[in-house]
This record gives structure tokens, sequence and C-alpha cells, in this order.
């Protein structure tokens, strides 16, 4: 019991609180030097997402620290114990639990998001519609029946292949398919690329290229070498889904397909008379009510080509009802968990008259709101807090003045 003691009070201490806190200074600091180099994507799941990382000085020096994710775990941990232990439990005092309370609920909030929100983008032009939107950075490969009725669609995750290195072979397969998919020389970013009639190489005389790695991540096109090996009418499978089980099996003829991330169709692919579309794309995920772009609003400063305000008029349409609304960059439509940002546009500068489009960040997020709320709570344990201590100092100069008239 006295071990267990000792823990608590120096997990309630305000010296760890000191060195938590400067350790996400300086991670901070240090992550936000790197962004310049490296793009925010890289600097947030290294420095802030994991547990340890190791921050190199000019290639000679390591230096090991533990990270954001880890350091937020522990602020919880000190802040909840010195909110039990060491602050006082009168309820003549309540400000600063109150205020203690506030701050737990904005670090679980920041854990909420992480571990439980989604988020992506949807681009819309004028009066396109869509119910789905995309993520910035995950991909997955869609396998999708042509001739069937409905359609059956199987999905491998990112997760299964984006891990893969230049050598590496993955192989995928369904019980209810008729091929195994095979895939190999995996490139998180990459452009296709012709190669002359005189060198067999590639899928038709096109390859793959890597391409440097881009800072934006959101930017880089990934792609994939796929071989699609018939198997005999009647095999089978083992149980398991397209998700990922790799299997040894093989087939009879093989169809050699590029998947790439931008690609303007699926790779349609003919086995045993049915056909199959095969796409490498970013994972989707599907919007309880649909979004129509009626007009899209770019106004520039004078004489420059810095956006002033940019802003896009929409539908919203949910089963029978919809209703118009505006989407201005600091003005989000928030509906049902989703929340609608007026991110960007894309335009072409080489053609003044070609359409707009405008690109919507999405964000499902459970604790959306939970930040305001817990600056509310903060807010009010303060100002609870403030007033008391003026009221007792009020008290204690009335008494002094009495006692000097005295």
């Amino acid at each position: 019991m006295h071990i267990l003691k000792r823990v608590v009070n120096f997990l309630a201490s305000y010296g760890l609180a000191c060195v938590l806190l400067f350790f996400l200074l300086l991670l901070t600091f240090f992550g936000t030097i790197e962004q310049v180099d490296s793009g925010l994507y890289e600097v947030q799941r290294k420095y802030f997402e994991s547990v340890f990382v190791i921050h190199e000085f000019n290639d000679w020096f390591h230096l090991p620290l533990p990270g954001v994710y880890l350091l937020m775990v522990l602020l919880f941990i000190n802040m909840s114990l010195g909110a039990i232990v060491r602050a006082p439990k009168s309820w003549t005092r309540p400000g600063m639990l109150i205020a203690h309370g506030g701050i737990l609920l904005l670090l679980v909030s920041g854990f909420v998001t992480y571990e439980f929100s989604t988020s992506g983008h949807m681009t819309l032009y004028e009066g396109e519609s869509d119910d789905h939107f995309q993520s910035y950075y995950d991909w997955n490969i869609k396998i999708v029946s042509l001739d069937t009725d409905p359609p059956m669609t199987y999905t491998i995750p990112g997760e299964e292949f984006v891990h893969m290195g230049p050598s590496d072979t993955r192989t995928f397969f369904a019980e209810k398919l008729p091929f195994t998919l095979l895939l190999e020389g995996y490139m998180p970013n990459c452009a296709p690329q012709q190669t002359p009639p005189i060198m067999a190489m590639g899928v038709d005389g096109v390859i793959l290229q890597p391409m440097e790695m881009q800072k934006d991540a959101e930017r880089n096109l990934a792609g994939v070498i796929a071989t699609v090996m018939e198997r005999p009418a009647d095999a089978s499978g083992a149980a398991a889904s397209a998700h990922g089980a790799a299997s040894t099996m093989q087939g009879g003829d093989a169809h050699v397909g590029l998947l790439w991330g931008m690609a303007a169709a699926p790779w349609i692919v003919t086995v045993q008379g049915q056909r199959y579309a095969i796409d490498l794309r970013h994972d989707r995920f599907p919007v309880p009510f649909r979004i129509t772009l009626n007009k899209f609003i770019h106004q520039k400063h004078p004489r420059t080509g810095m956006a002033s305000n940019f802003e896009s008029r929409v539908t919203m349409t949910e089963g029978n009802a919809s209703r118009d609304v505006e989407i201005k960059m600091n003005e989000p439509l928030r509906h049902k968990g989703f929340t609608f940002f007026q991110a960007s546009f894309v335009e072409d500068p080489t053609n003044p008259r070609a359409p707009i489009a405008s690109v919507f960040s999405v964000v499902k997020n459970p604790a959306d709101q939970w930040p305001k709320y817990a600056c509310y709570i903060i807010g009010i344990g303060l100002t609870i807090h403030f007033l008391q201590r003026l009221a007792i100092y009020l008290r204690a100069q009335k008494k002094r003045q009495s006692h000097e008239k005295a």
C-alpha cells in the first residue's frame, strides 16, 4: 500500500504535470519546424499520433522522445488524480473542481476524435450531387462483378497492402470469386509511363514509374501491379473474404494489369465469361443525406490572384425533404454528426472560363462539439473560483478597514 500511495502521489504531482507540459511544448516546436519539409500529414503521424518518436538533428544525432499520444494519456491521468488526490474537496470552493472537469473533457474529446472520427473530402461541380465523401490518404481495392444482379462487391482495405515493399507480394481470394488476385510492386506515389515499343516492358508497353513523395500527402497517387489468376470452375477458396487472407493457390490463365490511383476507369477483366472491375481508389464513406452544388461563388482581392471569399450554395436532400444551405469559409454545415467545411476549390488556370469545382472538407466526429462544451465548463469553473476569491478579498478588506477605524 505504501508503494501504491507513492506511485499515485507521483502521478498526481505538480512536477510530473510540468514535465509533461514541457515535452508537449518541445514536440510542438519540433513538429512545427519539421512541417516545412515533411508536410502536415507526416508530422502529425510522427509526432502527434505516436507513443515514442525519434527526432533527428542534421542526420547525426537522434533524440528519443515520448510521443504526444503518450503524453496526453499521462496528462489525463495526472489531471484526474490531481483533481481526486490534491484538489480541495470542499463544496464551498467548487470552481477549480469544475475547471478540472472541463480540462478532462477536453482531453477526452481529443482521444475520441483521434480514435473514432472519420475525415475526407467531397468535390462537386455545379449541378453535381453526391452522398459519399472520400479519404485524403487511405486506399483500398474494389472488386465488382459487373454481370450479376445486384453486383457483388469485394473490398481489400489498404492496411492489407500499403505496407508492402517493392519486392513483396500478397495474394487475396474470396470463396465466390473464380480467381485469386496477386499484388506486387506497390508504390505509394507513382505515375504511368509509356515505354518504347522495342522494349517489352510493363503491361501493353506501360509501366508504373515511382515518384518522389509529395510534402502534401493527399497529392500522392498509389499504384500496384495486379495479376488475376483464374481458378478451375469447381475450385473453392478457404472461407475467407477479399479482406486479405493470404493464399498460395495457383490457377489457370493469368491476366496482368496496372492499378493506379488516378486511373480514368477501373481495370476490366473477364474470367469464365464474367466481367469484373478492379479499381484502386481512396476509401469512400456514406453520408445519410445528399449534397447538390447549385452555385459556387469565388471572389478575389482586386488586382491579385488571392481569394477573398469563396462559398457554396447547396441543396441538402434527406428522404423527401430538402433545404437550401450556404457553406462559407467560417460557416460550416453541421447535420447528423457530419460537418462540411468550405475547404478549397479546383480551377483551371489556363482556362478562366472552365468550370470551378468546390471542395468540401467532411468530418464525422462524435466529439465535434465537446471542445466547445469543455471551454464553457472551464470558463464557468474559473468564473466561480475568481468570484469567490474576489468575495474573500473584499470581506478581508472590509474587516481590516473596520479594525483600523476601531
